[in-house]
């Protein structure tokens, strides 16, 4: 636990920018793995910014010496781009920004790392994702990430179903052009003889009792996943559960990412 006496001068500042911000939890769990890794001199604080704001804010972390990153959340991950010096391959691939870095010269650097968390989550758990048939549901943000990060992992194959035609069209598009060794199909919403079955909507968030995909095909061996980080069992977790599917839910991928984002803000 950090004391008093760690918020010095000597504090590295990292921050969380949403709207609203009052029920985040990034802070509560940064400020942990600070202190698992004994970096008593870094802390995450939540700073509340609207869309009108959000140039005004931005440009002002970079006058800010001792600011080392910040975790993007709803509604900016899309705004901040324009804001930014420099950005990850995911950014430009997703469209999308959920942490930021900066760097020594007050440059902002964007990052998004909710593909590779995914993945990461996997691998704690044992889970290799090398020549997998993946079922992907959802071409947003969070499925664009996860479908790029698996296709650049070395899956052999991604059926993608997305509800608009229009976003399913421009990320299968994406990805046969940027890899091109990986077999990409449009699919239904009843997948069948994949090995990884993926949620990246927001079906079953809260108190929605709907499901993404039905798993009324999928065979014995496949693992059911969803992104969905509240409830932890949403309504696919629990139909994959009662047919007796491996299930892998979305703190899973959370964990993971909260590591990665650390990691992508202070050590550069």
């Amino acid at each position: 636990m950090r004391s008093i006496e760690s918020v010095s001068g000597l504090l590295r500042l990292t921050a969380i920018l949403g709207d609203p911000i009052a029920r985040v939890r990034a802070p509560q769990r940064m400020n942990t793995l600070f202190d698992q890794q004994q970096r008593d001199n870094v802390l995450m604080v939540p700073m509340h910014v609207t869309a009108q704001g959000l140039a005004g804010a931005v440009n002002g972390l970079r006058h800010y010496e001792n600011f080392a990153g910040a975790v993007i959340t709803d509604p900016h991950k899309q705004a901040i781009i324009s804001h930014l010096d420099k950005a990850t391959a995911a950014v430009a691939h997703a469209g999308a920004c959920n942490v930021i870095r900066r760097t020594p010269d007050g440059q902002l650097e964007g990052g998004l790392l909710e593909g590779d968390g995914f993945i990461e989550g996997l691998r704690r758990r044992g889970y290799s994702i090398s020549g997998k048939r993946v079922y992907l549901a959802g071409a947003g943000f969070t499925g664009s990430a996860i479908a790029h990060a698996l296709a650049a992992q070395g899956v052999s194959e991604i059926v993608l179903f997305n509800r608009s035609d229009e976003k399913g069209v421009l990320l299968a598009e994406s990805l046969s052009t940027r890899h091109p060794s990986v077999v990409v199909i449009h699919g239904t919403d009843t997948p069948s003889q994949c090995d990884i079955a993926i949620n990246a909507t927001p079906a079953g968030v809260g108190d929605d009792s709907s499901q993404a995909f039905s798993v009324s095909a999928l065979g014995p061996q496949t693992l059911v996943c969803d992104t969905v980080i509240y409830p932890l069992m949403t309504p696919l977790l629990i139909a994959a559960q009662q047919v007796g599917l491996a299930t892998h839910h979305g703190e899973q991928m959370l964990e993971a990412q909260i590591s990665l984002m650390a990691d992508f803000m202070l050590n550069h």
